[in-house]
């Protein structure tokens, strides 16, 4: 255990075996005796424990999947890292996110983005349950809209729609906390596309973009 050195001097009336009462350059308060033969006036040193840092949940995902300690973590190791509790990525979920949160375009994720990455996943996690009412892990087509509403994505029915059947596979009327991800993760990307296009800001992009504003119309 690592420990702190102090130098400490004496006080006035003060004398061996008493307590003194010490304040640590980590802002902590400590007791400690005084030694034999020491008397006012007089230095000693003393050797207190150091606090205990809290681990970093995030850190530590990061690092139980970073076997080579190389500060990057490829495609497999992400989702190992995001699976290690109970949730459940798909591939295709991760590449999503892969695609989202890897700003160099390494084709892995480092110790800061794998940070926003998982900041992220809390924000969207927040939204989901807000509307996963049941806490059955689902959500209905109406669930997503409000959702997507109350994230200030403005989308029109249709293409909600269209995203519904896409990322509803099975046909079972609800997707669960990967799929919405997939959702959240490719708007992210569309919207991105967008704004560097819609250079004026003002929602609408030209006619020679016809393509991506047909795809990313979010003034409803």
């Amino acid at each position: 255990m690592s420990q702190i050195v102090l130098n400490v001097t004496c006080p006035p009336g003060c004398g061996p075996g008493q307590m003194l009462a010490l304040s640590v350059p980590d802002g902590r308060q400590v007791q400690v005796q005084v030694p034999a033969n020491v008397g006012p006036g007089m230095t000693f040193q003393v050797a207190v424990p150091a606090a205990v840092q809290a681990l970093d949940p995030i850190e530590s995902m990061f690092n139980g999947v970073d076997a080579d300690r190389s500060g990057h973590i490829d495609a497999n190791e992400l989702q190992r890292a995001l699976n290690a509790g109970a949730a459940n990525f798909s591939v295709e979920g991760t590449r999503k996110l892969m695609l989202q949160y890897d700003d160099d375009r390494s084709g892995t994720i480092t110790r800061a983005e794998f940070r926003k990455l998982y900041q992220g996943l809390q924000e969207w996690r927040r939204a989901f349950d807000a509307f996963d009412t049941d806490r059955s892990g689902h959500i209905d087509l109406g669930e997503l809209k409000t959702a997507l509403q109350k994230m200030g994505y403005g989308l029109s029915n249709k293409l909600t729609d269209y995203l519904w059947k896409i990322y509803d596979k099975d046909n079972s009327n609800s997707i669960g906390f990967d799929e919405f991800i997939q959702v959240c993760t490719e708007l992210q990307i569309l919207t991105q596309h967008f704004a560097s296009y819609d250079t004026s800001g003002s929602g609408q992009v030209g006619a020679g973009s016809t393509r991506l504003h047909a795809c990313c119309s979010f003034a409803g």
